[in-house]
């Protein structure tokens, strides 16, 4: 494929779910990875797909350095530089917005490994359809349930990443970044899309699941205080306009 036909840094403002996307035809990563992965044959291939991918983010990125005038060299050797960046990141992860997103990662964790009431429910729409019983009401049942699951599964540690992220890349560099379209805004936006695409599967399993009634409420309340904390964290979040996503 002509490199014209890609779309430039489409890739940093998605949420990875390519099977989902309608940008993959014009995204570079997407193609590049998915057409070596499908040609991999073992783990030896794999390994070298990654080391290839690798290189090219050092590439782009040595790319980037050069555009704006940055001294990768000074950057490595600058001890107090490195040092202070790692503390940034270690108190992204301490901050209010980590400590929710992670409590909600742990408690959907826990409750898919242990939960029986969905075990029970999905076993019980199985024996319908073997049984012929409400067939439609019963696939349409399954579906959504499953559905809710991939929902809910793709987006739960996304969340937390994304929104450490966006607290880490906060405030702008006003030298490299615009006021509204910058890194901290492009995180906190894909967060919300995370948070508020798996609000709306919660509340389809709530209508299936009613064993897990007060549990799913309970994710229903931490994501909704998560969408709170966003906007009280970054209030010109939804300025930010994602290229193409958003137009």
């Amino acid at each position: 494929m002509d490199d014209k036909q890609f779309i430039p840094g489409i890739y940093n403002y998605c949420d990875r779910w390519c099977e989902r996307c309608d940008f993959t035809q014009k995204c570079r990563v997407f193609h590049d990875t998915h057409k070596e992965m499908n040609q991999a044959e073992d783990k030896e291939d794999f390994a070298k797909i990654i080391s290839k991918n690798l290189n090219k983010a050092m590439e782009m990125l040595i790319n980037f350095a050069e555009e704006k005038g940055i001294d990768l060299d000074d950057i490595q050797n600058d001890d107090q530089s490195y040092k202070e960046e790692k503390q940034k990141f270690e108190d992204a992860k301490k901050h209010p917005l980590a400590d929710k997103s992670m409590q909600y990662v742990n408690a959907v964790d826990d409750w898919l490994k242990e939960n029986n009431s969905l075990d029970k429910k999905q076993k019980t729409l199985l024996e319908n359809i073997d049984l012929g019983i409400h067939l439609d009401d019963t696939d349409k049942a399954l579906r959504e349930i499953e559905e809710a699951l991939n929902i809910i599964n793709w987006y739960q540690f996304q969340i937390h990443v994304k929104l450490v992220s966006a607290v880490n890349s906060y405030p702008h560099d006003p030298e490299f970044e615009d006021t509204i379209q910058n890194r901290h805004h492009s995180s906190a936006k894909i967060a919300l899309i995370g948070i508020e695409n798996s609000m709306k599967a919660w509340q389809s399993l709530l209508e299936l699941l009613k064993d897990d009634e007060d549990f799913i409420l309970g994710r229903l309340m931490d994501l909704q205080q998560l969408k709170t904390m966003v906007y009280k964290n970054f209030p010109q979040v939804d300025k930010f306009k994602r290229p193409y996503f958003d137009d």
